[in-house]
């Protein structure tokens, strides 16, 4: 009989696992135009017509075939997105 650690773990995995799918497969999509701000005239994206992903984004949306070829992903540019994102500390 197993014991309870080891179903608790299981199920831990299980979870873990549909959560990473699901955070990949997921479009989390946000398509913005730049508003002026003060402080930071650039938005996030610097463009002025984006579609803003949890993984990637698109300058001037998906093309028509379905194709990312006009998209950057989140950590190229050695993370720039990250690091233009404002700080807490």
């Amino acid at each position: 009989m197993t014991s309870c650690a080891v179903i608790t773990a299981i199920v831990c995995v299980l979870i873990t696992t549909v959560a990473v799918i699901v955070a990949f497969a997921t479009p989390n999509w946000v398509k913005f135009e730049n508003l002026p701000v003060q402080q930071e005239p650039e938005s996030l994206c610097q463009c002025s017509n984006c579609e803003c992903g949890l993984w990637l984004h698109c300058l001037g949306g998906f093309t028509d075939d379905g194709s990312i070829d006009n998209c950057r992903w989140f950590f190229s540019n050695n993370f720039r997105i990250e690091k233009t994102l404002p700080s807490k500390y």
